[in-house]
């Protein structure tokens, strides 16, 4: 049927049958077989060979013998070198029955299989149908199989996964069939490929070799006959193997075995001096603008657009705008947010020069700045223009007579967004506690669709902290909507916890103070399909999609308008309260139509068990009654309250009921630890630590993009991460070419972190016109107060790059420290009680940090992992130095500080006992300019004793210039106390000495410390 199946497509078909060892017409060890196909001579005159379920050994019934001797192996390698393609089916993915036969053929992740095989389920042709998932609709072998189909087979399990060095083309669900022994988990791949090409490669023997389109295509599948036959060999088994072939034979292109080989990946810092990136867009013509939410907080606050020229020098960036803003709290997430890029947007078209920012104005004159206050204020998404270099913002129509200072630009406003604006700290309600926690304002993107329409996530804006919340699902019937999620995610009339979307109408900038308010119909229009149709009452048109606590990032699906992905924060409560509210579950969301999505009643997949309970604050305690997230019609619980309880109104009535039911999250991740997590074989293991879930983009490929676009195989990739996990990882979900749903998740670039060693603090993405991934790339992960004007964040740029065999990067990372305490205004590099030290690395090249290491005071070298922590009061040289994953190591650096004591109340006297075997007590700790006394009247002093001193900082060697003697000769025992009085702040060191050990040349004795702090 196989052979039939290549005729049929076009191919002149050799067959040979080998099977075992004997000597026999067809055993693989008859002269007439191996030694006759396995030349040199005689492979030139094939495009590829196909092993179908050949192997070297038989698993329980001994070992027959090699299947290829070795200077057959050599003929194979030398075939390969010389463009000719292997294809393996089954157990030629088995070959050694469990163990490697041959080092080029399965020895390693270089080698051909790349795996060997452990065990495998029971194998049966009718029964333990395992459902196979295709990734790439792009590769020969698979481009015209389903995105799933069934197969009734043996399936493998192998000892490790090839994916990151092969090409992984379809995968197993692990779901839908019993694994057997050896389960391999939620990435199981079965069908594969490998691209040997270059002059220098790694291929499992340990000499690397050149290789001219080596082509290799493997699958797992093909155990029982009736597979191959089954609907006259119209099937998937017949269609990958036949396109297999066809592509080791030299069809298609070398790059569709590429897109899961890390490797082919590389990374250039475009900026290394980027400042809270927030949002990103990148032109036509290459420049990258990003926003930056900027150092600066309070009510006077700014944020930046700023612009990377890639015809400039290396690490430019211009300030394209500084726009005024407010931000209420030092973790307020106000400032200068998303961003995008007009549609069209071409600067040598006058009426193609525009872009869109989010952002949160300078206070217009009624929002409060004193006392404890709150009022609905709101943010802002506008237009504003570019000059015909893109370098600068336009100014203002009516020069500095008319310049308004929060408003100094050409600006149209388009969108209000309804925001709580605060000063000190309110009261939830009248009489209530007070907090002046910041809400959720999402809107770090701002992005268009194909057709136009532009989206905007915005944040429920509810302190998620405030008392009685107890970090649990925020909803105090008592208060407004700023302690109570329903009031604003769940509310119909306003635009808080949703996704919006709206398709901004052309017109002339604004006059702040003088035009009229923007709004529907005047500046924008709403596209037919959103949640509520204009005119609806207690509705806003603008919602696509609600039930969002904080949809921090979002993006569209280039080639489906309508169709967004979300990364949706959690709330922090990491442990089930069963009558209250589940555990925290973040969630990444695909939104294809308008519909609630849960927030604040259900989390992840909406389960009894992740979803919410009425809670009655007054009492504390539960009310028994638990929302449920299937019903047609929810209510929304605007004005609810328990019996006898009280209610405050919402700023904006919606209505009572929502439709439903709740959509569940496409991908979700729940605290671990409690009941109704996620299964591990959904979705991967999403890491252990923090909760930020980030997304990234839709990827689309087109043909006619340039050097560094991504594969046609991430056609329909899009991408996520949590920034706040241990290990930073990056996912991705592969969507079905069906309906544009998932189909699966992958792992993605496991081995090239965009962030420090341990995390991926990225916010903001967009592929680029040019097909390449653009990043902006924070030095930590919370929050926003953290920032200061010095940090040095990065912009970069991923690039598919299969012309590099490997990373060639030779650049040491760089890094940087940073000090935090309370400084001494006195005294230089010196701080009061304590001091936190903090290192940041970043490498510019391909390879990624791999450690950070730093030492104290001349130690030992110790694995950086998170600030370090000084409480003892001395003086610290801190050595530290980071290497990246190819071994190149930066130059030690170091940061110098001394750590002093407060020394507001301490004494200053203490008195030390020498017992002759050690002080007592063997430390003091005293004011500055305090005395020590130490005394040599206890029973065991036997001995005549001298007593030194080192100072902070200082060499404790008895022949250098530190160290003295505070002794007027030797002390006998029982001999006066002696004392001294220090002046200097800072850990000192005593020592006493045997005066006869010290005169004959023996250095010992007992060691103290005194610590004398300031004052």
């Amino acid at each position: 049927m196989v052979q039939a199946a290549l005729t049929a497509a076009g191919y002149d078909v050799d067959w040979e049958n080998c099977d075992n060892n004997g000597g026999g017409p067809n055993n693989c060890d008859n002269p007439d077989k191996n030694p006759r196909i396995f030349t040199d001579g005689n492979l030139a005159r094939y495009d590829a060979i196909l092993f179908l379920n050949a192997s070297w050994s038989w698993a329980g019934g001994g070992r027959p013998g090699p299947l290829l001797d070795h200077a057959q192996r050599d003929a194979l390698i030398r075939f390969t070198q010389h463009s000719g393609g292997i294809a393996a089916v089954h157990n030629m993915t088995d070959a050694g029955a469990g163990v490697s036969a041959w080092d080029w053929w399965d020895g390693g992740p270089d080698s051909v299989v790349g795996t060997t095989m452990r065990g495998h389920s029971s194998g049966s042709a009718t029964g333990n149908a395992a459902t196979v998932q295709v990734a790439d609709h792009n590769h020969l072998s698979t481009k015209d199989l389903p995105d799933t189909y069934k197969i009734a087979d043996e399936h493998y399990n192998f000892a490790r996964n090839v994916r990151g060095d092969h090409h992984v083309l379809a995968t197993f669900d692990e779901r839908t069939y019993n694994t057997g022994t050896y389960s391999m988990g939620q990435d199981h791949p079965t069908t594969w490929c490998k691209l040997y090409d270059g002059g220098s490669v790694k291929d499992g023997t340990g000499t690397p070799r050149p290789y001219n389109d080596g082509r290799t295509w493997l699958t797992s599948q093909g155990h029982f006959g009736v597979r191959y036959t089954e609907n006259g060999g119209d099937n998937p088994l017949i269609k990958q193997i036949v396109g297999g072939v066809r592509w080791v034979a030299g069809g298609g292109k070398k790059t569709d075995c590429s897109g899961t080989v890390w490797s082919n990946f590389t990374r250039t810092t475009l900026v290394d001096n980027v400042n809270g990136p927030m949002a990103l867009d990148v032109a036509p013509d290459g420049k990258v603008y990003w926003t930056e939410i900027g150092p600066k907080q309070g009510y006077e606050s700014e944020g930046y657009v700023k612009m990377h020229d890639p015809k400039g020098p290396p690490n430019n960036s211009t300030t394209v705008a500084t726009i005024p803003t407010r931000a209420d709290h030092g973790n307020s997430e106000d400032g200068v947010l998303g961003m995008s890029l007009q549609p069209g947007f071409d600067l040598s078209e006058p009426d193609k020069n525009d872009i869109y920012v989010y952002y949160s104005p300078r206070n217009p004159g009624d929002w409060p700045t004193t006392g404890n206050q709150q009022t609905v204020g709101y943010n802002l998404v506008s237009r504003f223009t570019l000059n015909k270099t893109g370098t600068a913002f336009e100014p203002a129509p009516g020069g500095p007579k008319h310049l308004d200072p929060a408003h100094p630009y050409m600006e149209r406003q388009i969108l209000r967004v309804p925001k709580a604006k605060i000063s000190g700290k309110p009261s939830g309600f009248p009489g209530g506690p007070t907090d002046n926690g910041p809400g959720h304002v999402g809107g770090a993107s701002l992005v268009f669709d194909s057709e136009g329409n532009l989206y905007v996530g915005v944040g429920d804006d509810v302190s998620p902290n405030a008392p009685g919340h107890n970090r649990y699902t925020p909803m105090d019937h008592r208060a407004s909507e700023r302690w109570d999620a329903r009031k604003t995610a769940a509310n119909t009339a306003d635009l808080r916890g949703k996704i919006l979307r709206i398709k901004p109408r052309e017109g002339p900038p604004q006059t702040p103070g003088r035009a009229p308010d923007p709004g529907l119909g005047k500046t924008y229009t709403v596209p037919k399909g959103n949640m509520f149709a204009p005119g609806t009452p207690n509705t806003r048109p603008e919602i696509y999609g609600m039930g969002f606590r904080q949809p921090f990032t979002v993006h569209t699906d280039p080639a489906n308008p309508g169709s967004v992905v979300v990364g949706e924060f959690c709330h922090d409560n990491s442990v089930d309260q069963p009558d209250r509210a589940p555990a925290g579950v973040c969630e990444w969301n695909k939104v294809d139509g308008p519909g609630f999505y849960g927030w604040p009643f259900c989390v992840g997949d909406n389960s009894k068990i992740n979803t919410t309970w009425r809670w009655n604050y007054e009492a504390n305690s539960s009310t028994g009654q638990q929302y449920d997230c299937s019903l047609d019609k929810l209510p929304s619980d605007l004005n609810w309250a328990p019996p006898g309880g009280t209610n405050s109104q919402p700023t904006f009535q919606g209505l009572d009921a929502i439709p439903g039911p709740a959509k569940p999250a496409t991908v979700w991740r729940k605290y671990p630890g409690n009941p109704g997590s996620q299964d591990p074989k959904d979705f991967g293991d999403l890491g252990a630590g923090g909760m930020q879930p980030v997304t990234g983009p839709v990827y689309r490929y087109k043909d006619s993009r340039g050097p560094g676009a991504f594969p046609a195989y991430y056609d329909g990739s899009w991408l996520i991460t949590n920034r706040g996990t241990d290990n930073g990882f990056w996912k991705e979900v592969r969507l079905r070419q069906d309906n544009n749903q998932m189909l699966r998740v992958n792992d993605w670039l496991p081995v090239n972190h965009f962030g420090t060693p341990n995390n991926s603090f990225v916010i903001p993405t967009r592929f680029g016109p040019d097909g390449a991934l653009y990043m902006g790339r924070w030095t930590f992960g919370c929050c926003r107060n953290q920032i200061n004007p010095e940090m040095k964040m990065q912009l970069i740029k991923i690039e598919f790059t299969p012309e590099a065999d490997q990373c060639k990067d030779t650049d040491a990372p760089t890094v940087s420290h940073q000090i935090q305490g309370q400084a001494d205004p006195d005294q230089q590099n010196t701080y009061i009680d304590s001091a936190t030290l903090s290192l940041t690395a970043n490498d510019v090249g391909c390879a990624g940090v791999d450690k950070v290491e730093y030492r104290v005071n001349g130690g030992a070298w110790t694995a950086y992992n998170g600030p370090v922590p000084f409480k003892d009061t001395g003086k610290y040289t801190v050595d530290y130095r980071a290497t990246d994953r190819l071994g190149n190591a930066s130059n030690p650096q170091s940061a110098i500080f001394t750590v002093r004591d407060s020394g507001g109340t301490l004494p200053t006297t203490c008195d030390i006992n020498a017992t002759g075997t050690q002080w007592n007590p063997d430390n003091c700790k005293i004011a500055r300019g305090g005395t020590i006394t130490w005394h040599f009247n206890e029973p065991d002093a036997r001995f005549p004793h001298d007593v030194w001193l080192v100072p902070p900082g200082g060499n404790p060697d008895p022949n250098g210039g530190d160290i003295f003697q505070v002794t007027n000769g030797p002390v006998p025992p029982g001999g006066p106390p002696v004392s001294y009085t220090f002046d200097r702040p800072g850990t000192w060191t005593v020592i006493c000495r045997l005066h006869a050990g010290y005169s004959s040349g023996q250095w010992f004795g007992m060691i103290a410390t005194v610590t004398v702090g300031g004052g």
